[in-house]
């Protein structure tokens, strides 16, 4: 099995993480195109302050999951929290109908 590793400060290092993150409920939110794009882009943005390396994203009915890479000095508890709460308001703000089924 071949590695993709990482070298920060005489360290070399390969560290992937999985993120899973239900919907309320398990209701049926995430149905549409723009909800995933929106979804990828946010994660970008957020991945580019925490210098983080997202490899994957899939948005599914009911969930969504990431994997991604990042240095062993990432703040995993700040981290995750600011990807829920940002992408969470951008739901509430933009796609009313997801709104109205959620809160």
């Amino acid at each position: 099995m071949k590695y993709n590793l990482d070298q920060w400060n005489y360290s070399v290092y390969a560290i992937n993480y999985s993120f899973v993150q239900c919907v309320k409920y398990r209701r049926k939110a995430l149905h549409s195109q723009k909800i995933m794009y929106s979804l990828k882009s946010k994660i970008s943005d957020i991945s580019k302050t925490f210098d983080v390396k997202f490899l994957n994203v899939g948005c599914y009915i009911e969930y969504f999951h990431m994997i991604f890479t990042s240095k062993p000095t990432l703040d995993i508890p700040k981290y995750i929290p600011t990807v829920k709460t940002i992408f969470s308001r951008e739901l509430r703000r933009n796609f009313h109908d997801v709104k109205t089924m959620l809160w």
